[in-house]
């Protein structure tokens, strides 16, 4: 079966389409994270899991993802996943977050892969950012903007 995840950022400024493979899915999401999302762009395009004209799309995420020290890659302090509306299980494997659709004869597996990374949703909309503040700046927020 074949395996798409809508990712995009919480901002919905950039969103790209993967298509995953059954060895993909079956491993625990943490390792979809670094495998899949931490890949090469060019390596995904080779592989025909995202496509040249996501390729911009999905360097914004990669960047608003990880951060790189002298052991690798690792994930930015403040990101989240949600998959269909839950927070990602970084232990369960990937799969379980796929619902089955069936569509013209053709059945897949689909997720939307939502990620919540600072950067990147702070700067498309600033007013849930000030919402998302600790109680005490939200109203000092508030006021200042009104």
């Amino acid at each position: 079966m074949d395996y798409l995840v809508q990712l995009q950022d919480a901002g919905d400024r950039h969103r790209v389409t993967l298509t995953l493979t059954d060895a993909d899915v079956n491993k625990p999401a943490i390792d979809v994270v670094f495998d899949v999302l931490g890949a090469e762009a060019d390596q995904l395009v080779a592989a025909h899991s995202i496509t040249e004209e996501a390729r911009a799309d999905f360097a914004a995420l990669q960047a608003a993802i990880f951060d790189h020290d002298a052991q690798g890659a690792f994930i930015r302090d403040g990101v989240a996943f949600r998959v269909n509306g839950r927070d990602l299980n970084p232990d369960a494997p990937f799969v379980g977050a796929f619902a089955t659709v069936e569509h013209q004869g053709l059945r897949y597996g689909r997720c939307d892969l939502l990620l919540d990374a600072p950067g990147l949703a702070g700067a498309a909309k600033p007013a849930a950012a000030a919402s998302s503040a600790p109680a005490g700046n939200s109203a000092d927020t508030s006021q200042e903007e009104q």
